[in-house]
């Protein structure tokens, strides 16, 4: 494991020319509800992702169509909204919004595991789970069935705690 920094890390990411298998950790503050709710800013919650960098996100939800059978009358070729923050850095997986920097990645079909922890110690999800925001669903607007949802997020990269990219050799890095 090789120690980076944020600079690093982005350097790092703008580097990837091709679609690439990664595994990131990430530290961030859940999205809670605020009204009465006695854990609101006491939080983090650390996650575990298999994920997808540098994708082409209309080629990924235009395969995932192709895999469901749907014919061209029915779910016609996805064009995919245009980003509504944030601009892309032509050529890499980064985003840049408001001085900060983003990557953009994909979910792959292992769901994310999460860990939640109150003012530093572990707290089950289901202490909490009433007071998590649900995270909303695109799957009617890309055509595809709801498990099949092409799940793609932008991880501030100073919440990246650690990355493995599986390349040969494969590189892991730890975030300073």
């Amino acid at each position: 494991m090789k120690n980076i920094t944020i600079i690093d890390l982005q350097v790092r990411l703008a580097q990837l020319r091709t679609a690439t298998f990664a595994t990131i950790t990430t530290i961030t503050e859940p999205s809670m509800n605020k009204g009465g709710n006695p854990f609101y800013g006491r939080l983090t919650k650390k996650t575990v992702s298999e994920v997808t960098l540098n994708f082409i996100y209309a080629n990924s939800v235009n395969t995932q169509r192709e895999k469901e059978n749907k014919s061209l009358e029915e779910t016609p070729v996805f064009v995919p909204h245009a980003r509504k923050w944030g601009e892309k850095i032509q050529g890499t997986c980064l985003v840049q919004h408001k001085g900060n920097v983003y990557v953009e990645a994909r979910f792959g079909k292992q769901i994310a595991k999460s860990e939640y922890f109150c003012d530093g110690a572990p707290i089950a999800k289901t202490e909490i789970a009433m007071y998590l925001k649900e995270s909303n669903s695109n799957a009617e607007h890309q055509g595809v069935s709801r498990e099949n949802e092409v799940i793609m997020r932008d991880y501030k990269l100073s919440n990246v705690a650690a990355l493995t990219l599986k390349l040969n050799p494969i590189e892991v890095y730890n975030i300073i």
